[in-house]
């Protein structure tokens, strides 16, 4: 792969496939990175999307429709896209350029074998919806709302 117009990035992989990224800047460091979590990553990166952005059971269905109305009602994609927009110009580059190697990766190749859907681009808040719904998914957050109702 190379980079997006900055410096330039070398993905290469090892003999045990592990991805090691050679940049000349921190843009094509995080392009880089983008590209290699999504080869290898495909599904979970969309599956936790969807499930962030409550659109799981478009794909998966109804089996699943009660972690999208959860997370619809936590409203988790605005408040990603508010993170983002809150962000140092410096910081949401990073999440940019992580952006652009996700989509230039599956631009490049096709789906993985266990993704049957079309996957949709991905935009640098889906990173900051997908930290969110699995911070509240293993997070703690059941626990300090029932201490919070008993207080």
């Amino acid at each position: 792969m190379t980079g997006h117009g900055k410096g330039g990035v070398r993905l290469i992989r090892d003999a045990f496939g592990i991805p090691h990224i050679d940049a000349a800047d921190e843009y094509s460091a995080w392009r880089g990175l983008g590209y290699a979590c999504a080869q290898d990553r495909a599904f979970q990166l969309d599956y936790d999307r969807r499930r962030a952005c409550g659109r799981l059971a478009e794909v998966l269905g109804p089996a699943v429709l009660a972690g999208d109305v959860l997370a619809r009602k936590l409203d988790l994609a605005r408040s990603a896209r508010a993170d983002l927009d809150a962000m140092a110009p410096g910081t949401r580059a990073c999440f940019e350029a992580y952006a652009d190697g996700v989509n230039a990766a599956w631009d490049r190749r096709p789906c993985a074998p266990e993704i049957w859907w079309d996957l949709e681009p991905w935009l640098p808040w889906h990173s900051v919806a997908v930290f969110k719904i699995r911070h509240v998914l293993m997070g703690t957050w059941q626990y300090k709302l029932a201490r919070a109702v008993l207080l």
